[in-house]
This record gives structure tokens, sequence and C-alpha cells, in this order.
């Protein structure tokens, strides 16, 4: 997969979180995550993220919202698995 392609699926993972509904306490997870995201995808902006913090709220998030948002589950493991690829 190159960087374009990584880009996408994280862009798609963050539209993901963007259109779930979830309530207040699920809420601030998600909104963490779609900004650490963000800082991921934006290359001038990354230095202060930390990734296993990151990965640690994106595992945690796909098992909560296994049952209930089984496709934002799959690509919150599908961000991982990038993440985890591309040395972060």
């Amino acid at each position: 997969m190159n960087e374009m392609e990584r880009q996408n699926s994280l862009r798609k993972t963050q539209d993901q979180i963007a259109k779930t509904s979830v309530s207040n306490g699920d809420q601030s997870l998600l909104d963490t995550i779609w900004q650490e995201l963000s800082y991921v995808l934006d290359p001038d902006d990354d230095g202060d993220i930390d990734y296993d913090g990151l990965r640690e709220r994106m595992v945690e998030a796909a098992e909560h919202f296994e049952t209930e948002h089984p496709e934002l589950a799959t690509h919150l493991r599908e961000a991982i698995t990038i993440l985890s690829t591309g040395g972060l």
C-alpha cells in the first residue's frame, strides 16, 4: 500500500467516525481519535502524537463498537493495521 492509499484509508476511517452516532461518553473517545488521525494526516503537524496511545484508543474503540457499529470497528482495525505497517 502506497502513501496515498494509506492516507485515503485513514480519511475513510475519519469519515466513518464522523457519521457514527454514539452517546456523549463514547463520542469523546471518537473525537479524540478523529483529531489524532488529523495530526497523522498532516505531515507538518505530527510531532506530538502519541502513536502508542492512539493505537490503544483505536483498539479499545474497535472492541467497544464491534456489536453496535461493526462498520466503524472494521475501519478502526484497518487504520490500526495501516499505522502499524507504516512503522508508527
